[in-house]
């Protein structure tokens, strides 16, 4: 009814969701890298470190390893495809080039299911 639709309409809820920026699997393998400084928020601190949270001194040795991590993803060096060459992403989001590039470029682009990916690539 319109009343219960108001009372959640005009009520503010904080959201927040919190996960490594990176996510290793059992063989030591990435499982994800999540980069996004625009969404990140700042560390959050507990004296001693419990509860997950960061200690005071690991701030610094985090930000320092967060500026190397952004440097790579923006080495130009490291952000081309060569002409006829195919780029697979195992990711929930692509992070897109937004520079600019020389000649014609086409991207076409396909969604597959990682577990049906790997249970056809086993049968081969």
């Amino acid at each position: 009814d319109s009343k219960n639709i108001n009372s959640v309409h005009n009520s503010i809820l904080s959201w927040s969701a919190g996960q490594h920026v990176i996510e290793l699997k059992a063989d030591g393998g990435y499982a994800q890298i999540r980069f996004n400084p625009l969404h990140r928020a700042p560390l959050r601190l507990s004296p001693n470190g419990e509860n997950g949270l960061s200690k005071p001194e690991d701030v610094f040795a985090f930000y320092q390893a967060y500026q190397v991590g952004r440097m790579l993803i923006f080495m130009r060096e490291l952000s081309s495809v060569r002409e006829g060459k195919l780029l697979i992403f195992d990711n929930l989001r692509v992070l897109h080039s937004r520079t600019a590039f020389s000649g014609h470029r086409r991207m076409s682009g396909c969604y597959l299911s990682g577990d049906g990916f790997m249970a056809r690539a086993r049968l081969h």
